[in-house]
């Protein structure tokens, strides 16, 4: 398949019930339901890049948090392992082996 560079390529046109044509995304934005979370109208652009700005800080702060947490518990619980093959039953200790010889396995037979 060749594209012809002169030939327009399949553009898509949306019309308003008035019959003008209208972009595609000018319809999409048409369609936004004001029960989607931080959706708002705003006066100006700066507006909604503070608004914007801001709740993004928001969901930063929320996942650094939550980061946090999750390290603080993976932390703990490599701890907790690291503790019980320490104190647990990872070493056995013998006490009062056979060196005085009473057992008879010196192996002098």
């Amino acid at each position: 398949m060749k594209i012809k560079i002169d030939k327009s390529t399949g553009t898509k046109v949306l019309f308003d019930e008035e019959g003008r044509a209208m972009d595609p995304l000018e319809a999409l934005a048409g369609e936004v339901s004001d029960k989607e979370e931080g959706y708002r109208e705003f006066a100006s652009i700066e507006e909604r890049a503070a608004a914007a700005q801001k709740r993004l800080r928001e969901r930063d702060e929320k996942d650094k948090k939550d980061l946090k947490q999750l390290k603080k518990a993976k932390r703990q619980e490599k701890r907790a392992r690291r503790l019980e093959r320490e104190h647990g039953t990872g070493a056995v200790a013998y006490i009062g082996g056979s060196s005085d010889g009473d057992d008879g396995d010196d192996g002098d037979d």
